[in-house]
């Protein structure tokens, strides 16, 4: 609100293709804790009671990637939402990235997501290969 009022941000916000949220999962903090008590020394309730786990197995598991980017064109009060998307997963154009709005859809190159101004993001964690 400004004065009052509401009103519409148009910052843009750069955003990344991948996102590692390992830093904010509870494992990765103990993870922390157990190497911590580890130089300490340990202790009674020290390393042996957490979870043997490497930083890098808690990294694989909170690796996001990029799948949408919704945009908003328009003000407080009216608009229109577009789309930047990739292709359906297990097909052909599943690493292409394409516009869709109401009565179109084309493909385009990553740069123009990218520029996008973007209003919510849309992440799918990635699996490990086995």
């Amino acid at each position: 609100f400004s004065g009052g009022q509401p009103y519409k941000r148009h910052d843009y916000v750069e955003f990344p293709v991948l996102l590692n949220m390992e830093r904010f999962t509870h494992t990765s903090q103990l993870v922390k804790q157990r190497n911590i008590q580890g130089l300490l020394g340990g202790g009674s309730s020290g390393p042996s009671s957490l979870p043997s786990m490497t930083l890098s197995s808690v990294s694989c598991q909170a690796q996001y990637s990029l799948r949408a980017v919704v945009v908003h064109n328009g003000g407080i009060n009216s608009g229109h939402y577009v789309t930047y998307r990739k292709g359906p997963l297990g097909s052909k154009t599943s690493s292409r990235w394409f516009y869709t709005s109401d009565s179109l859809v084309k493909q385009v190159p990553f740069s123009e997501v990218a520029r996008a101004p973007a209003y919510m993001l849309f992440y799918e964690r990635e699996l490990e290969d086995k």
